[in-house]
């Protein structure tokens, strides 16, 4: 797990001395932390935390440079339907972002409501996809850069 300690201070880096964890809650089965924060008019009501595994899938710091990368890429590109990279330490494997939530996985949705009532947000996602594909074609340049 990442080191609290570590995460609270790139909070206090990224969002100011104001930044207060208030609850750490564990989205399992990732590695990934939903952190409520106190409330503060320059703070965010929570951040979701990433860091990579100690075995198994994503224990690699490439995955972490990458989806870093990838994050800044959208963010120069305006991109809005991803979340914001807050901070990262690249020698911990961590990351913190923006928290879009409440969300719900289209799968989650699925599995629950079925495929008729899911046609709405199953469009929402081909919409979704298709502008991330028109907004990044041609521009892998910037992506290497």
């Amino acid at each position: 797990m990442a080191s609290r300690e570590r995460v609270a201070a790139l909070l206090r880096e990224a969002l100011g001395g104001e930044a207060r964890v208030q609850a750490w809650e564990q989205l399992d089965p990732w590695c990934v932390l939903r952190c409520r924060l106190q409330p503060s008019a320059t703070t965010p009501s929570s951040v979701v935390v990433k860091w990579l595994r100690e075995h198994g899938l994503r224990t690699q710091p490439v995955q972490v440079a990458t989806e870093r990368a990838s994050l800044e890429f959208l963010a120069e590109l305006a991109f809005p339907y991803a979340p914001r990279l807050l901070a990262a330490d690249r020698e911990a494997g961590i990351l913190v972002l923006e928290d879009l939530a409440p969300r719900s996985s289209l799968a989650a949705l699925l599995r629950t409501a079925g495929a008729q009532a899911a046609a709405v947000d199953r469009r929402a996602l081909a919409r979704t996809m298709g502008a991330l594909n028109a907004a990044t074609a041609g521009k892998s340049a910037v992506y290497d850069a």
